[in-house]
């Protein structure tokens, strides 16, 4: 219901730059598809273990997995691309809508959604690599948003102190103090978003980590024990 009524006010707002819109539109519908596809088909795995059915299980576990790994990939590149946007925003100030266009940000979005295809197509042929890949794409995206949002605040800060020290003139001539309030409203609140979201995926990622390590070792020693058998 959230992401919908923000799909629906994205379609009324016009005070947003069209390519913030997008990526908070590609947010929103990619969120929604989780709540209405991915968890379902999690609930659809717990009930086919729960009655036993073994190749039913097996089948909505390759279909929820990928559709998970698409739709939570998706989400996670596109709440780094917000951030991104934002820490843009805020450096190139007038250059930003020149830079920043539909075109470029319709082609970024195209772009996530073909890796993230690519990440789940590799879970039916090579596990290992899902996993690998799976762990290095958050990981790159933490860092980034990490990076990112602790630009933007330390510039801010910066942009702070100048007023206390009395240059608000020079201020206001490379950003205005009341576009500078705005714009740090959409930060927090993206800031929020990540924040949420990394509560939610640094669990996965941490026993995804154990559990590739865990396979390693197990396929190391299962090959040595062959090896001494072969001896």
């Amino acid at each position: 219901m959230g992401n919908t009524l923000i799909i629906v006010a994205l379609q009324r707002e016009t005070s947003l730059h069209p390519p913030s819109k997008v990526l908070l539109r590609n947010l929103a519908v990619t969120d929604l598809c989780v709540g209405i596809i991915s968890q379902p088909l999690q609930i659809a795995v717990f009930l086919t273990l729960l009655y036993k059915s073994h190749q039913l299980c097996r089948y909505t576990d390759d279909v929820g997995r990928t559709a998970s790994t698409i739709l939570c990939g998706v989400s996670m590149f596109t709440t780094t691309a917000v951030s991104v946007d934002r820490l843009l925003a805020l450096l190139l100030r007038l250059r930003y809508r020149q830079v920043v266009t539909l075109k470029r940000i319709y082609g970024a979005v195209i772009a996530l959604w073909a890796f993230s295809i690519f990440t789940a197509s590799t879970s039916h042929w090579n596990y290992a690599v899902w996993v690998a890949l799976v762990i290095s794409s958050t990981s790159l995206c933490l860092v980034t948003s990490i990076f990112c949002y602790s630009k933007i605040f330390l510039t801010l800060r910066r942009y702070r102190s100048q007023v206390r020290d009395n240059a608000q003139e020079q201020v206001n001539q490379t950003f205005p103090l009341s576009i500078m309030k705005r714009y740090r409203k959409t930060v927090y609140s993206g800031m929020c978003v990540q924040l949420a979201l990394v509560s939610c995926y640094l669990p996965y990622l941490l026993v995804s980590s154990f559990e590739y390590r865990e396979n390693v070792m197990r396929r190391r020693q299962s090959a040595d024990d062959s090896y001494r058998a072969v001896g």
